[in-house]
């Protein structure tokens, strides 16, 4: 719902447009390892996810340019 409004409006202006979301499921602390609960609240892997799905984009971007 958060990035609603955003693919409504990129489908409208015929942009692209994408979304990361990180999610975090509630356990019981004393259920998770500490390397469990650092991996659940880890920002760093979305934000890499996003960049390697840009760079992604451009390569094919370059491709279908360099097939014209």
């Amino acid at each position: 719902m958060e990035a609603a409004a955003l693919f409504i409006l990129s489908s409208i202006y015929r942009k692209r447009a994408g979304g990361v979301m990180h999610m975090v499921s509630l356990y019981k602390e004393s259920d998770l390892t500490t390397e469990e609960k650092d991996a659940l609240l880890d920002v760093d892997r979305p934000i890499r996810v996003a960049i390697e799905a840009i760079k992604i984009l451009i390569e094919k971007d370059r491709q279908s340019k360099a097939d014209y």
